[in-house]
């Protein structure tokens, strides 16, 4: 099924075979030591098949970024799953789920968060994982991991958890990756 998936993309080139392969294995990580024993194995995939959000159920914002860059955000009002949503957005807008390298697009993503959806959490494509008996934080865009705003007691240690942006204070939290929730994509 996914070989069938990867081949649609690439010729419909909404996202490259090699890219979307690349973003499935950070999403849905290979088997790896345990840093906790008992703790939850891998997140929960769900179905990824889902269609493209309706134009109403999004809603486009730009950010003036470093010299000439500017960024661009899709706020997804649909509540998926962490996979779904970072699905939703390499197939739907050849994008990301957005990663914060700073405390300036932290608090300007949680005013957007605040301001387009009704939830008090949103994805943003940050996960941690257990690797060699260590836990490690990740972007899914495989940008360095240089800045991070835990609330306390975050991020959770357990096999691995996604993490979400919260529209109360802009902290980030760890959790369950099957939690349904709206999504940041960076495009």
């Amino acid at each position: 099924m996914e070989l069938l998936l990867v081949l649609v993309f690439a010729l419909l080139g909404a996202a490259s075979a090699e890219r979307f392969s690349e973003v499935q294995q950070l999403v849905v990580p290979a088997k790896q030591d345990s840093c906790v024993p008992g703790e939850e194995t891998a997140p929960e995939t769900g179905d990824l098949d889902l269609p493209c959000p309706l134009e109403t159920e999004t809603s486009m914002v730009t950010m003036a970024g470093e010299g000439d860059k500017t960024c661009r955000y899709l706020i997804v009002r649909r509540s998926m799953t962490f996979a779904q949503a970072q699905n939703v957005c390499v197939r739907c807008y050849r994008g990301c789920l957005a990663s914060i390298h700073n405390s300036r697009i932290n608090y300007y993503l949680l005013h957007v968060a605040r301001t387009y959806t009704n939830s008090g959490q949103v994805w943003i494509g940050g996960r941690t994982v257990c690797s060699r008996g260590r836990f490690v934080s990740q972007w899914l865009d495989r940008s360095t991991w240089n800045y991070s705003c835990w609330a306390s007691r975050n991020p959770r240690r357990r096999r691995w958890g996604c993490t979400t942006l919260c529209t109360n204070n802009g902290q980030w939290r760890s959790i369950n990756c099957g939690t349904r929730l709206p999504s940041i994509c960076e495009i």
